[in-house]
């Protein structure tokens, strides 16, 4: 028996033997050369089909009916019966059950059919003359079985050819030139397969990329190639990628293989061929470039030893000054991987460094460049010379130059082992004296790019143990901490666990597991620690310095600076905003409250603002300012929030959760120069909740206490008294009658409660008219209040 896939199988085994005229017309990779049906006689008999398609046979019968069998792989036999048509131009009419009808176009070679929904079509399905009766149904399940066998040949074919070397991805375009991609994969379960491709192009550095991929291998054994490139690059790129699909067309070793290579909308026709020539060339660049690599990294780390201290000067263009410099650095584990904390400016303003090495290409050269990615959106690009390292000093989104001579950042010292053994001596003795009194540190605690303010006291016992206390602000959690000091790679390790934890069941579901592993950075004044918290279900980053009275009042004054009428832009970590959000804030110096109001602008249009009130709080080594903000006078959409502030060369930021939900949100706050254009009852709203103001009098007010409020008057509204009035009355129409608002005009006016009296008078001042009003014994529901002028807009 014949089968149309043995021509598949001649050609993935590399067989020459000259192709017979039946073999071509079952080779379904090419369209059957044949002729379109002219009459009944050509499609009498028994047909099985050897593509996929929707027919497993076709029986075409004398009396104009056709045995039906539905499904390539459908291995039962049973059929329908339908009628069919034969029209002009060879197209074949198969007329269901209720007239639905199909018409196809029907191409015949001998023993060999062709139906397709259109002349030429890609949807179409071959099929050989075989004869009718139970033998069809023996003769298909042959088939099948045969062609699962060979489908399994084809699998294990194809993942010789991709395991073989020297493959390449060209293209087959010579219009569109492709730089060579050379491949080097294994199958990882018999139909999928992983590795790696690499391309060179002139002047470049040779791209690598990561690949991944399946074989697909159809129930007609036409067999197909899906895979993925995915380029690797350094962080501060974005990734390459590209997506290839490729069939098999013909034998050989390797399997020859064509199709598509795309990249966005791009696509080019590429092929699969082994070239050795080629492939060795890719390589030989590859090592290449690998080696200069190299002599360029080690060049940089043998500037920088095993422990490093940089010192020197960055030049801010924006304001024209110098700003002091100096970094420490010590080699991890990887010999091109460092870690440590910069210190900038005189107020010794520190931020924990990771230094990654890199090298990119100068002409034919190549050259490291050191970055130092800090945690404050802060890097260094530096690159090393015969004169030191320089560079550019990337602050934010906008750009510090270094000075161009070497004294711009230079190598101040290097230690070598004995010196570092002899440092980390000093550093254990400098713990020792430091920590045998409590000594208090402030600092953050950094989890998934969220920080809060953290505190901690440690004190070394007599018998070397250590003993401590932390405290989170925001999420009111206490910690008693327990350990001791052991030696490290490069300093003195501080090893603490949580003894007892304090806070809500939230907090301690999140908080309730604590180990702290602590390093100090230098052996002098101040002392700072940086290391790493493990919790409950994540871990965090630690960065600590003493509590500095000094510095917590020089904090304070320049916060009193910003927040008088300042306005900040709010951003939130949950979701990206549809509108710009400000945040308007007001600090009373004397008695630490704050007041201000949240807005928003969309296009022309301005949200109405949301009164703000709250108090900053100095405690533990921290600025905090804790905030509550209402939207109405019956409390809906409130919100409290706590901020800390996180101190930069740019200023002062705003930070922190909210806290009067479970879902997470942070909240930033940074100082803006917009000017935002807002309506003007908006605005005089806007600078009234800045001077501490609200729309709406408390609630439940209480005899001695005083409220501001942002009025508007008028002369129609319930209003009982004189001077003094009624608990309950409209405060707007008592502001006319008192005199201190006109009917129509706004102003901010403080409210004093007091003890309700048993009687009030009624007059009429400035058109509005009260009532009296006597208590006869009746308990007063709150207090009376009085009003007087703040001012008027």
């Amino acid at each position: 028996m014949k089968y149309l896939n043995l021509l598949m199988l001649l050609c993935l085994w590399g067989c020459g033997a000259e192709s017979s005229s039946s073999q071509l017309a079952g080779d379904l990779s090419k369209p059957l050369q044949g002729h379109p049906v002219e009459d009944r006689d050509e499609l009498e008999g028994a047909w099985m089909a050897v593509s996929d398609g929707q027919f497993g046979s076709l029986e075409f019968l004398s009396n104009g009916s056709v045995l039906v069998v539905q499904g390539f792989t459908n291995m039962n036999g049973q059929a329908m019966t339908m009628q069919y048509q034969l029209l002009e131009g060879g197209r074949l009419s198969l007329i269901g059950l209720g007239g639905r009808t199909s018409v196809l176009q029907a191409i015949v070679d001998d023993e060999w059919l062709e139906l397709s929904e259109q002349l030429g079509g890609q949807s179409s399905q071959r099929f050989r003359k075989v004869d009718s009766g139970p033998a069809l149904l023996a003769e298909r399940q042959t088939y099948l079985q045969q062609l699962a066998l060979e489908r399994e040949q084809i699998l294990v074919a194809l993942g010789q050819s991709l395991s073989r070397e020297h493959l390449l991805l060209k293209s087959s375009d010579s219009k569109v030139p492709l730089p060579p991609i050379l491949l080097n994969v294994k199958l990882t379960d018999g139909r999928t397969f992983s590795g790696t491709a690499v391309t060179d192009i002139a002047g470049d550095d040779p791209q690598v990329f990561d690949v991944r991929g399946q074989l697909l291998v159809a129930m007609d054994n036409s067999a197909n190639l899906d895979f993925q490139l995915t380029g690797r690059v350094d962080t501060n790129s974005q990734a390459r990628r590209m997506r290839g699909h490729l069939r098999l067309i013909a034998g050989g070793d390797p399997l020859q293989l064509a199709g598509a290579l795309e990249e966005g909308n791009d696509a080019l026709a590429v092929v699969l061929e082994k070239d050795k020539l080629t492939a060795q060339a890719i390589l030989a660049r590859v090592e290449e470039v690998v080696e200069q690599k190299r002599r360029a990294i080690a060049m940089v780390t043998d500037a920088l030893g095993v422990r490093t201290v940089l010192k020197g000067s960055a030049l801010r263009t924006a304001q024209g000054q110098l700003v002091p410099v100096s970094i420490i650095l010590e080699r991890m584990g990887q010999q091109s991987a460092y870690i440590g904390t910069a210190v900038f400016g005189q107020d010794n303003f520190s931020s924990k460094v990771r230094s990654e090495i890199d090298v990119l290409s100068k002409g034919d050269d190549k050259v490291a460049i050191v970055q130092l990615h800090m945690d404050n959106n802060n890097h260094w690009r530096l690159s090393v010379s015969d004169k030191g390292l320089s560079g550019t000093w990337y602050f934010g989104n906008s750009v510090l130059e270094g000075k161009s001579a070497a004294s711009d950042l230079r190598i101040d010292q290097t230690w070598n082992e004995e010196q570092l053994s002899a440092d980390k001596a000093k550093m254990q003795a400098y713990l020792d004296k430091t920590l045998s009194q409590p000594q208090q540190f402030s600092g953050l605690l950094t989890m998934r790019d969220e920080a809060m303010p953290l505190w901690l006291s440690l004190h070394r016992q007599s018998d070397g143990s250590l003993s401590g206390m932390a405290k989170l602000q925001f999420e009111e959690v206490s910690v008693e901490l327990q350990g001791s000091i052991k030696p490290g790679s490069f300093s003195p390790q501080l090893l603490l666990h949580a003894t007892k934890v304090q806070g809500s069941t939230m907090n301690l579901r999140k908080f309730g597991r604590q180990d702290w592993q602590l390093e100090l950075l230098q052996a002098d004044e101040p002392m700072r620690l940086s290391g790493r918290v493990k919790l409950n279900l994540s871990s965090g980053e630690v960065l600590l310095a003493p509590v500095d009275e000094h510095l917590l009042a020089e904090q304070k004054r320049q916060l009193i600076a910003v927040l008088s009428g300042q306005d900040f832009i709010l951003t939130t970590d949950d979701r990206p905003r549809t509108e710009q959000t400000y945040v308007r804030l007001t600090l009373d110096p004397a008695t630490d409250k704050l007041s201000g109001a949240i807005f928003g602008a969309r296009l022309n249009a301005v949200r109405h603002p949301a009164h703000l009130s709250g108090q900053l709080v100095t405690e533990q080594g921290q600025h905090m300012l804790r905030l509550h903000s209402v939207h109405d006078f019956k409390g809906h959409s409130s919100m409290d929030f706590a901020l800390f502030a996180d101190w930069s060369e740019t200023g002062v930021v705003l930070k922190g959760p909210v806290l009067s939900n479970s879902s997470g949100t942070y909240l930033t706050l940074r100082t803006t120069a917009d000017k935002v254009s807002i309506p003007a009852d908006q605005a005089l709203l806007i600078e009234a909740y800045a001077l501490g103001a609200s729309e709406y009098p408390p609630s439940k007010p209480e005899a001695g206490q005083s409220a501001y409020l942002y009025l508007t008057g008028r002369t129609r509204g319930a209003l009982y008294g004189t001077d003094v009035y009624l608990f309950g009355s409209d405060v707007a129409v008592a502001a006319v009658h008192a005199g201190v608002l006109e009917d129509g005009q706004s102003g901010i006016v403080k409210v004093h409660y007091q003890n309700q009296p048993e009687q009030l008078q009624g007059s009429s001042r400035y058109g509005v008219a009260s009532k009296g009003y006597e208590s006869n014994g009746r308990k007063a529901k709150g207090p009376s209040f009085r009003l007087a002028l703040v001012k008027r807009y």
